[in-house]
């Protein structure tokens, strides 16, 4: 009897959590926004997009949120928006029981800007996808330069980013600028000291440091950390001997 009694509280309890939670979500989807919060995390990288680039981005389409019924928000919609540009490597949207429409963004960390041989300018981000060039947040990072062949429309790889592995979706040539840019970052030193990456008439990458007048032939991407090892002691034997 007692074991009977503690089931029939168990279903009542469960049933009530259960109604009371359809009846919460009910009321919610008949309240209106009261308005939209952006969350950017910058990974400690410069900026490229911030709060009102997101606002624009979102309300440019016509999409209405501030005012609007909660249940006529489309957050699914918002949400495909997010993930087809360039700048954004993650993102979520979520409705806030305080009626506040929540969308967080994770931005991309540009690595390289590149000068293709042809075509307009662009960054690589430290997953190898391309992004534009963000008008009004001027990155300060690597330059790569030469013969860099990519092709017919940049344009169209800028949603490379949404591929799981864009490294894959670059041409040789971008993706030995990635290998290059991306072994020179690991380190504080050659990040500091590498002002330009370069592609010469053999296919061969050229190093231009910030110092000296000197150019340091990496030729290709084999063996590249024993190269920037080496190239790392010899620029910090050769200050400790000038010291």
């Amino acid at each position: 009897m007692k074991k009977i009694l503690i089931t029939v509280v168990w279903a009542l309890l469960v049933g009530g959590i259960g109604s009371l939670f359809v009846f919460s979500n009910k009321k919610q989807s008949n309240e209106t926004c009261r308005t939209l919060k952006v969350k950017i995390e910058y990974q400690n990288a410069e900026t490229l997009i911030n709060e009102s680039y997101i606002v624009k981005l979102i309300t440019r389409e016509g999409i209405r949120i501030k005012g609007q019924p909660l249940k006529h928000i489309p957050i699914a919609e918002i949400q495909q928006l997010l993930t087809k540009n360039p700048y954004i490597k993650k993102s979520s949207v979520r409705i806030g029981v305080d009626c506040i429409v929540n969308v967080f963004v994770e931005q991309r960390i540009p690595l390289v800007k590149v000068m293709p041989a042809e075509g307009v300018p662009f960054y690589l981000d430290t997953e190898g996808a391309i992004m534009p060039l963000s008008p009004g947040f001027p990155v300060r990072v690597m330059v790569a330069s030469g013969l860099i062949r990519t092709r017919t429309s940049v344009k169209k790889e800028y949603s490379a980013g949404t591929h799981p592995e864009p490294f894959k979706m670059l041409t040789p040539d971008l993706q030995k600028v990635y290998v290059a840019a991306s072994a020179l970052n690991k380190q504080d030193f050659t990040r500091a000291l590498a002002e330009q990456l370069y592609i010469n008439t053999q296919g061969e990458l050229e190093l231009i440091p910030k110092i000296g007048e000197q150019i340091i032939l990496l030729g290709d991407t084999t063996r590249l950390t024993e190269k920037i090892e080496n190239l790392n002691t010899f620029f910090t034997r050769g200050m400790d001997a000038e010291g």
